[in-house]
């Protein structure tokens, strides 16, 4: 008896020591937390989820909220593939618009579903099996995916979940006559960071001694296509910029002799296709040709550069830095 109560009083531990069951959840594109979009670019992102101790027998339900700051999102995907399958109509049971999300005021509200856990038999839904071992530790599962539309104004955006309501199939049910279910708190949350940009380079660096052709790629979204770009640049900095007047557009660039250089010396030797007309898709590319036997006193250095548009003078790119190296 007394070994008996020994071991019970050890397994009673081993469970508190796990502590209560969390989902921790992971909002992700191509497997990233932060990724670079071009202004209006279609981006799909995934929510995974983990659930943080193996004393249930994985997730039998799951609702949360997703909202965007870079603006409204459209409704999520319907699963595709199991085990999300049984958490949506009819194996299992959404909200009633559907298990991507209700739209409200620009957010996602009430986005997943629930298992068939109360072995429904009598209704059109839900009608499911209920899978175990759904985001079970070590095994983060794919809860949803969907797509946002990246902003049209650079900068840094993110997509981020609240207001998570779970709950786990309880350890040691078997489903008859029903599943039974157990608390699921809210565990860790990682947003997703999109990162508007429209200006991008193939390298960092370049060597003074053998300098290398730089390629930009000036990505502004089709919205701007046809439209009049200008490069400019800064050795002095980004912070914290300037604004061309009268219109007041922020340019991270810190005005000095390069910026003058390259507003008054547009398709210069350095860059010869600083200024031009962007594509059919909003985009051009740009060279950087630095010169070369350069003094070592330049290495260090770091040149910014930033893509401004015309006809209005309404858009600026993000800032790209360029380092000279020996």
């Amino acid at each position: 008896m007394t070994r008996v109560c020994s071991a019970w009083a050890l397994f009673v531990s081993a469970i508190l020591a796990q502590g209560p069951v969390r989902l921790d959840l992971s909002l992700l594109s191509g497997g990233a937390s932060t990724v670079s979009a071009a202004p209006g670019a279609t981006i799909t992102y995934e929510l995974r989820g983990q659930l943080t101790n193996s004393q249930n027998q994985g997730l039998a339900l799951f609702s949360i909220d997703l909202a965007f700051t870079g603006g409204p999102l459209m409704p999520a995907d319907e699963p595709a593939v199991g085990p999300m399958l049984n958490f949506d109509r009819p194996l299992g049971l959404s909200n009633s618009d559907a298990f991507g999300g209700t739209p409200s005021s620009g957010t996602l509200i009430q986005v997943g579903g629930g298992q068939n856990t109360i072995n429904n038999s009598f209704a059109s839904v839900p009608i499911g099996p209920v899978v175990l071992g759904v985001a079970s530790p070590g095994s983060p599962a794919v809860l949803l995916t969907g797509q946002l539309v990246a902003p049209m104004i650079p900068g840094a955006y993110t997509l981020a979940a609240s207001n998570l309501f779970a709950n786990v199939i309880a350890a040691g049910t078997t489903g008859f006559p029903v599943w039974k279910v157990a608390e699921c708190q809210a565990g860790t949350f990682t947003e997703l960071t999109v990162v508007v940009g429209g200006l991008r380079s193939d390298v960092a660096v370049v060597s003074i001694t053998s300098p290398s052709p730089v390629t930009f790629a000036i990505e502004c979204g089709s919205a701007n296509a046809g439209r009049v770009y200008w490069t400019l640049g800064s050795v002095n900095g980004t912070t914290p910029g300037f604004s061309i007047l009268p219109v007041g557009l922020p340019v991270p660039l810190n005005l000095d002799w390069y910026t003058d250089y390259t507003v008054q010396s547009p398709n210069s030797v350095i860059m010869p296709n600083s200024m031009g007309q962007l594509g059919a898709m909003g985009t051009a590319m740009m060279t950087f040709e630095l010169p070369a036997n350069l003094p070592p006193g330049v290495v260090g250095a770091v040149l910014h550069h930033a893509v401004v548009l015309l006809n209005p003078i309404d858009f600026v790119t993000n800032a790209v830095a360029i380092t000279l190296i020996p």
